[in-house]
């Protein structure tokens, strides 16, 4: 009777953060992997890491119109907030995913919960937060009207009821 249950939206996302929860308690040196990454400056080699990629989208043509796509917005605000050591967060010394999204976990096909996480190879040692704002980064944007605009915005993450919003079992890969 299992295989016929509905699972709900979720009971997925709420086993994605506890995977997440789970997988930060885990010490490098504990599994073998204590030279992984760098211990600390996660902040500053993240910004030094993007801000060439940043440009470089910047630099990039809309397909249509051939205009320059520009500058994140506010990525400048972000940098001088990150770069700032009085506002930076304080290092912490867990694996990070780097791409920890719903699109990259695996679930399985009858019960809610997390059987596998995909595309690892931005994973170091990091802030366990980045990944969590990774996670939820499509609630956040979803209700910004330049997400609408872009034709970007998945309903499920439209605020509302989550609770009524059910997926098949069928449905779940």
């Amino acid at each position: 009777q299992l295989a016929c249950r509905q699972l709900t939206v979720l009971d997925r996302w709420r086993d994605a953060v506890r995977t997440l929860a789970k997988f930060h308690r885990v010490r490098p040196a504990d599994v073998g992997l204590s030279t992984f990454g760098k211990p600390s400056g996660f902040y500053n080699r993240q910004l030094k890491t993007f801000a060439p990629l940043e440009a470089a989208q910047a630099r990039a043509k809309d397909k249509d119109t051939g205009v320059p796509v520009g500058n994140i917005p506010h990525f400048d605000q972000m940098v001088a907030f990150f770069r700032d050591p009085h506002t930076q967060p304080d290092d912490r010394s867990s694996f990070v995913h780097g791409d920890y999204k719903i699109d990259n976990l695996v679930f399985h096909k009858i019960e809610p919960r997390v059987i596998g996480i995909l595309d690892w190879e931005m994973a170091t040692i990091g802030h366990p937060l980045s990944d969590l704002v990774n996670l939820i980064g499509p609630y956040t944007l979803a209700p910004l009207k330049e997400a609408e605009a872009s034709g970007r915005v998945n309903e499920e993450f439209r605020p509302g009821d989550r609770k009524s919003t059910r997926l098949n079992s069928s449905h779940i890969t």
